[in-house]
């Protein structure tokens, strides 16, 4: 049989790209992925309705694109005034949506905005950025390789926001926070290790720091082999 096409190559230069300071929830809210390509599921969480009310929620499509209604089967309650949903928007368009859910007795609202892209796609044959403001050994490895990241110059015990962008080009926001001495992955150290469930191709693993406005940026390839 013949083997399956390789996916063409991501753009490195996107990479790097941040989305997620211009994309932060209102209200009691988060969303993630923040970023993917169209297929890919996003996980919505909301919290601050009424125990067991009945919650709508509809994606806001681009533009002028109208609404887009979230089948009420998606949307799990908690009981104790929260939601989950996790959603596959139907249309592909490559721009920001916005997800919104509303408690149909409070009025009380939660929206999040996300990005439907494929800037962050970078399977294996995408070139790897060279890695600024710190290292990863090995730069790149397989399944047995453990991947040891390390960055500085941030302030002593600096808060940090961190996003990952992985190969299947999803984007996720968390966040860390740098030593005693303003680095990363020297106390405590900063392992990776990936196995066969993990896409192949290029990570990034990206710092700044909240009060310095340094930046981190960290790649590697994962082979899978």
């Amino acid at each position: 049989p013949t083997a399956p096409p390789s996916a063409p190559p991501g753009n490195p230069e996107r990479l790097g790209v941040v989305i997620h300071q211009g994309l932060g929830a209102r209200g009691p809210g988060a969303i993630s992925p923040l970023a993917a390509p169209p297929g890919v599921g996003f996980t919505f969480t909301a919290v601050g309705f009424d125990a067991a009310e009945r919650v709508g929620v509809w994606l806001t499509r681009p533009g002028k694109g109208g609404v887009e209604s979230v089948d009420s089967r998606l949307v799990r309650s908690d009981m104790r005034g929260g939601i989950q949903v996790i959603f596959t928007p139907s249309a592909k368009t490559e721009v920001i949506w916005t997800i919104t859910a509303q408690g149909v007795n409070t009025g009380r609202s939660v929206t999040a905005p996300f990005k439907l892209t494929r800037d962050y796609v970078a399977p294996l044959g995408t070139p790897r950025p060279a890695s600024v403001g710190g290292s990863v050994s090995p730069a790149e490895g397989g399944r047995s390789t453990v991947f040891a990241l390390t960055g500085r110059g941030f302030r002593a015990n600096e808060l940090l926001e961190l996003w990952i962008t992985s190969p299947d080009g999803v984007y996720v926001l968390v966040s860390g926070r740098a030593d005693r001495s303003g680095r990363i992955g020297y106390t405590p150290s900063l392992l990776v290790q990936l196995g066969a469930q993990n896409p192949t191709g290029v990570y990034g693993y990206h710092y700044i720091g909240t009060q310095t406005g340094h930046r981190v940026d960290l790649y590697f390839t994962f082979t899978g082999r």
